[in-house]
């Protein structure tokens, strides 16, 4: 029997998608459901949905995220910086390795939530090769070698083709949970994804 999915729309340098991820993977875990891991790059996701690229929001926008998701971590336990000095930086490689491992048939979850810690607890950047070889090693995984395949053709157009469908299937941000054909937008609908899972919604 094909076991039953939820697919999960994300970005390797999302805040919201660090905050919910262990309660995600925790989720999918207890109700037996695959993952299907669709990292995105969300300026793509938020041009083609129509909404404002958050370095280009209005100050008091920015200024309720950043509370925001401290407050929610603070809420759940989880450290994080909510306004980390490296949030803007170019994140092609680092998406690219999490690309790499779902082309290899291999599993970016470990690898993905470390790239999100490493941002948003430590503010550490994620478009630095040294700090990207870390998270490999940390996840076991052979850095360089995953580098070297993270700007290839094959790795970039997963991300695009990801993200270009996100957009033309309503995924509006990040992380959304896709379940029997609907999306939760956000790890504050996590209560509702538990509850399609256990069919009482």
């Amino acid at each position: 029997m094909t076991a039953k999915t939820i697919e999960y729309f994300y970005s390797v340098a999302s805040g919201y998608s660090y905050l919910g991820a262990g309660r995600f993977y925790d989720l999918a875990a207890r109700s037996g459901r695959q993952v299907i891991h669709r990292p995105v790059y969300l300026r793509i996701v938020l041009e083609r949905t129509g909404a404002t690229q958050f370095q280009d929001r209005h100050p008091a926008r920015i200024r309720q995220m950043v509370e925001d998701l401290g407050t929610t971590g603070a809420y759940h336990g989880i450290p994080i910086n909510s306004d980390p000095s490296h949030h803007y930086d170019n994140i092609e490689v680092a998406a690219g390795m999490a690309a790499t491992l779902i082309l290899q048939g291999r599993d970016p979850a470990m690898l993905s939530f470390l790239m999100q810690q490493a941002l948003w607890r430590d503010d550490r950047s994620l478009a630095d090769t040294t700090v990207l070889d870390d998270l490999a090693s940390q996840a076991e995984l052979d850095g360089p070698a995953l580098r070297a395949e993270a700007r290839g053709e094959a790795a970039q157009d997963l991300l695009q083709k990801n993200s270009l469908e996100a957009a033309e299937r309503g995924v509006i941000g990040a992380p959304t949970y896709i379940v029997e054909g609907r999306a939760l937008f956000g790890q504050d609908r996590l209560h509702h994804l538990e509850a399609i899972l256990a069919e009482r919604l």
